[in-house]
């Protein structure tokens, strides 16, 4: 076989394993016998490609559910805690702050370009910071609509 479809076959007996009983990253490498790292290959393929075509969603795990990864179809998981909507939560207050991020190296770029008499990279980086800047005001739009502070 393949590397790729080794991969994809790993990821489907994960994503079957964790739509039975949620496990941590070290549970799930100890029964499938795979490092972190192979792990982690696996996990973007369970979730970019297999997960969708079987209909499930792999919520990105959270502290309030020990950082156990699972697979469902639903909103909320069997036990009633929001596992997707934890993960979404968590994910948008992730993306805000690296936005903030690359706002701020932009805006340092942009300035040393106006230093250096670059004025067409300092417009393009304009340009970039204006994206970056509607992009945060859309984030924080979701943010307010699902009750997530940032």
């Amino acid at each position: 076989m393949t590397r790729r479809i080794e991969t994809r076959q790993k990821a489907l007996e994960i994503l079957t394993a964790i739509s039975k009983e949620s496990m941590t990253t070290q549970e799930i490498c100890d029964q499938f016998d795979i490092t972190i790292d192979s792990w982690r290959a696996t996990y973007k393929v369970a979730v970019r490609e297999v997960s969708m075509e079987l209909g499930l969603y792999v919520p990105r795990p959270v502290q309030s559910n020990g950082y156990r990864y699972t697979a469902t179809d639903q909103w909320h998981g069997t036990d009633a805690t929001p596992e997707i909507d934890n993960g979404f939560k968590f994910r948008v207050r992730d993306e805000y702050k690296r936005a903030q991020t690359s706002l701020q190296h932009v805006q340092a770029a942009k300035h040393a370009a106006v230093q250096q008499g670059d004025l067409v990279l300092a417009a393009a980086l304009g340009d970039l910071a204006d994206m970056t800047t509607g992009s945060m005001a859309l984030m924080r739009n979701i943010a307010e609509r699902v009750g997530v502070g940032i």
